[in-house]
């Protein structure tokens, strides 16, 4: 009851205009608890419906010294961070020391990772506290898995999540992402039975997004994409598509970003995890102070232009309506 009265009001455009008309000052009164921090945004993989393919920022990783000067920049309210944004973050070789200044700290993190990197960088991130890896397998066998998630390897990802939930003493929760797509949502039974049988805690199943488009060529190949992979089962499906047009299926929520930010991995500030292209620019961490950009009027602008939905992200985002329909508990052992 709770949540479904949450979710209405959330979707309710007096809400919204009640919360566009709220001085900043006052939407600042809610601590910033959670960010996102890109360690790269740098891929291996090149994954059917990413914007990674088509991207024009700049590629590079954010150093342990870059990092480190980070931290002292962010305020001391942030409890939780997601140390993944737009790229493989293991791809950084720092992460595991990343992770390791991040829990000395008393904050949570999370990560998703494609699971083709080497065990060993998976093994000391577990090690030095990481409380949740995300590794992403979309089907329970090779030829499945592999139909979306180009160069992949499945044999070597499993056995790598085979490993990792043996490991002794492991207090990382192991999540297995399924993303649903017409090829593989009759599949999930079986792929309930292979996170079984590689030990995994929860697996958990999340619709596919097509349409947050970075750029033009994304927003070309949206629509293309959606006929070939969009689910039958609207359960695991965002959209619908009418009149050669891709819809969104429910109402968007007042975007809870406006108490979050993402720090990308040279410091540039994005609003959220929609502006994988970084197109809403506020500045740079490195260059001028966070507490400043975060009270700054550009900032201020931006929140309230988020509440409207007008900014080139916002246009088709539907990520703050439950992406994840179902997380299916496997094992309770490291819960």
């Amino acid at each position: 009851m709770f949540y479904w009265l949450k979710d209405k009001l959330s979707k309710s455009n007096v809400v919204k205009a009640v919360f566009s008309v709220l001085p900043d000052w006052l939407l600042r009164a809610r601590p910033l608890r959670q960010a996102i921090i890109e360690p790269t945004n740098i891929c291996n993989l090149s994954c059917l419906f990413c914007t990674n393919r088509f991207s024009q920022k700049p590629k590079g990783v954010m150093t342990k010294e870059q990092f480190q000067r980070l931290m002292d920049l962010l305020p001391k309210t942030i409890k939780k961070v997601t140390l993944h944004f737009s790229g493989e973050s293991f791809v950084n070789p720092d992460v595991p020391e990343m992770v390791k200044i991040l829990k000395e700290r008393g904050i949570k993190v999370q990560m998703s990772t494609n699971g083709t990197m080497s065990f060993d960088v998976y093994r000391r991130a577990v090690e030095n506290g990481l409380d949740l890896m995300l590794v992403a397998v979309d089907g329970p066998n090779k030829e499945v898995h592999e139909r979306y998630r180009i160069n992949s390897n499945f044999g070597q990802i499993t056995e790598t999540i085979k490993k990792l939930c043996s490991l002794p003493n492991r207090k990382t929760k192991i999540v297995i992402q399924y993303l649903v797509m017409r090829h593989n949502e009759e599949l999930i039974p079986e792929m309930k039975r292979l996170a079984e049988d590689l030990g995994a805690d929860e697996l958990w199943l999340k619709t596919t997004s097509f349409n947050i488009a970075s750029n033009q060529r994304m927003e070309e190949d949206a629509l293309r994409s959606a006929r070939e992979f969009l689910p039958q089962n609207p359960k695991y499906c965002r959209y619908r598509i009418e009149g050669g047009q891709l819809l969104n299926n429910d109402k968007p929520k007042v975007c809870n970003w406006i108490w979050q930010t993402v720090i990308l991995w040279n410091g540039d500030l994005a609003i959220c995890c929609a502006d994988l292209e970084n197109q809403v620019k506020i500045g740079n961490v490195f260059q001028e102070e966070f507490a400043k950009l975060w009270k700054s009027k550009r900032y201020a602008e931006v929140r309230k232009a988020m509440i409207r939905q007008s900014l080139p992200p916002c246009r088709n985002c539907n990520v703050v309506n439950k992406p994840y329909v179902e997380k299916i508990l496997i094992s309770s052992k490291n819960l």
